[in-house]
């Protein structure tokens, strides 16, 4: 922002070297929102298995309704659909308008399988819909677009994390005997792997902790 001896005997000015209050700011604001972004991508890995592992849990369900008919296990994530919508209105009519009275602000977030995967539906609303709507109203008006883009790709960097940690899950634990995440569920650790990936969610949300401490809002 300061104009140097260079600048001052040059013609035109180099966008390089030299810009503008806002432009600077404007980079803050980005600057600001990628620690969220990062934070944000254990959701992601804990999502991914919704549609891998906790449809192989249903595989494993009694889900016939009457003598003739039988629920595919793929037709569980219907659940996500219904606690989407509900949870959403929730979130969206009592939720924001509390928190926004009391902090003056947003709040962002983030049988036994149907109750997890309300749980699930339930932190997807919290983080999802907090994620969109802290990317849109916090990046700058000309980078809107580029934060839908860092908010939709939580899920895909997700996916790809997910993968690194099954291969060194599966890697450690065949060695130590049966492998966590064997195709027989009755003789594999399922349940430990889930308590891993709660143990790393948990050490991400002391990180989030400090990190929206520290977030400064845009001023509007």
């Amino acid at each position: 922002m300061i104009i140097d001896d260079i600048d001052a005997s040059s013609e035109s000015r180099n966008p390089w070297r030299l810009c503008s209050l806002n432009q600077v700011e404007e980079v803050k604001l980005v600057l600001c929102l990628i620690p969220i972004w990062l934070n944000s991508i254990m959701f992601g890995v804990v999502a991914t298995n919704f549609s891998t592992y906790f449809t192989k849990q249903g595989t494993t369900m009694i889900r016939s309704i009457g003598p003739n008919f039988q629920l595919p296990a793929a037709s569980l994530q219907a659940l996500f659909g219904l606690t989407f919508m509900i949870t959403t209105a929730f979130y969206d009519q009592v939720l924001v308008p509390i928190t926004r009275k009391f902090f003056g602000h947003h709040l962002v977030c983030g049988g036994y399988f149907h109750n997890t995967y309300y749980v699930v539906n339930l932190a997807a609303v919290f983080t999802l819909v907090g994620l969109q709507e802290l990317f849109y109203d916090q990046m700058p008006e000309s980078l809107r677009s580029f934060g839908a883009a860092l908010y939709l790709s939580v899920l895909g960097i997700g996916s790809f994390i997910s993968s690194a940690i099954i291969y060194i899950v599966q890697a450690i634990s065949s060695g130590c005997g049966e492998k966590w995440l064997g195709n027989n569920l009755n003789h594999a650790h399922l349940d430990y792997f889930y308590w891993m990936l709660a143990g790393l969610s948990s050490l991400n949300l002391c990180v989030y902790i400090g990190i929206s401490k520290r977030f400064v809002y845009k001023k509007v």
